[in-house]
């Protein structure tokens, strides 16, 4: 009875994994923002890391109980981190705003960095990951590499214009 659970944490993970992949496909239909497509892949990712706060972080075992991200405490600091970077992403989308992508590369640094602890935790007491801390980490690289491309952008078009 156990493995209905596990199983739609399973497809719900596959799901968002494959999504991430159509989600990058071109928008030209705004031409004056720079960063659209950006944009809309940052709010994508803190959608996937609020999502993986909800499914389980740790798989039951014979002696282990199964965990979800909002049970402890790290799943918690995620979801706050999520939360303040979708508000974010969803003020400049409104807005129509350029400049708070710093926000995202800190709090995709701060999800990957808490990602990796657990992964050391699992790792030190022989727990198996769940299908959420893999899309915490996920989100949170993802997020830290979406800063990257925007700064490379960006000394990419002052380099061009000198």
């Amino acid at each position: 009875m156990k493995t209905v659970p596990v199983l739609c944490d399973a497809f719900l993970a596959t799901f968002l994994h494959f999504f991430t992949f159509f989600y990058m496909l071109p928008c030209n239909f705004v031409p004056n923002r720079r960063f659209l497509k950006v944009q809309y892949y940052i709010l994508f990712n803190t959608t996937l890391v609020i999502a993986s706060c909800f499914l389980s972080w740790i798989e039951p075992k014979i002696f282990v109980i199964a965990m979800r991200g909002i049970q402890m405490i790290d799943g918690k600091i995620v979801l706050v981190l999520g939360i303040i970077g979708f508000v974010t992403i969803c003020y400049e989308l409104l807005r129509r705003k350029e400049q708070l992508y710093w926000v995202y590369g800190l709090t995709g640094f701060i999800i990957s960095i808490i990602a990796g602890m657990e992964f050391y935790s699992f790792y030190q007491n022989q727990y198996s990951g769940g299908a959420g801390i893999y899309l915490a980490a996920l989100g949170g690289v993802q997020l830290t590499g979406s800063y990257v491309v925007v700064l490379f952008q960006e000394s990419k078009q002052k380099a061009s214009r000198s």
